[in-house]
């Protein structure tokens, strides 16, 4: 068995819109068909996992569930307006997304199928905070 293609992966779309809480209608599988959705997460994947084409039938699955989980993290925005909100300090403004805990859960559950898939895996950690003076 091989890695075959996002669209090969059972229950694809459903799976995605299962991990943001979303129906078809707000988020179609047309969505996240766009190149800048379903495509790039496989393609960001692959660059990660250099060896992806040899996976055995464990790392595979493990690899399909990183691709279903990485669609949703991109398409996020899609479905959810972000939260931005802000608060001032005496020297700087801090802005944040006030959902962003639940993109950095889904992260780490990426991060740590990546990291089951490849032991040498080193962790994208997302900063959810943007500081302005």
């Amino acid at each position: 068995m091989a890695y075959t293609g996002y669209k090969n992966i059972e229950n694809f779309y459903d799976n995605v819109r299962v991990e943001l809480s979303a129906t078809q209608k707000i988020l179609a599988d047309d969505v996240i068909d766009l190149a800048s959705k379903a495509p790039r997460a496989e393609s960001i994947l692959k660059s990660i996992i250099s060896d992806w084409e040899t996976l055995d039938e464990e790392k595979i699955k493990k690899f399909e569930l990183a691709v279903i989980i990485k669609t949703a993290i991109i398409c996020y925005n899609s479905v959810y307006s972000p939260n931005i909100k802000s608060e001032q300090i005496p020297t700087i403004k801090r802005e944040y997304n006030g959902n962003g805990a639940y993109l950095t859960m889904l992260n780490g559950e990426l991060n740590g199928l990546l990291k089951e898939i490849d032991n040498s895996y080193s962790p994208i950690i997302l900063s959810m905070f943007r500081v302005t003076q």
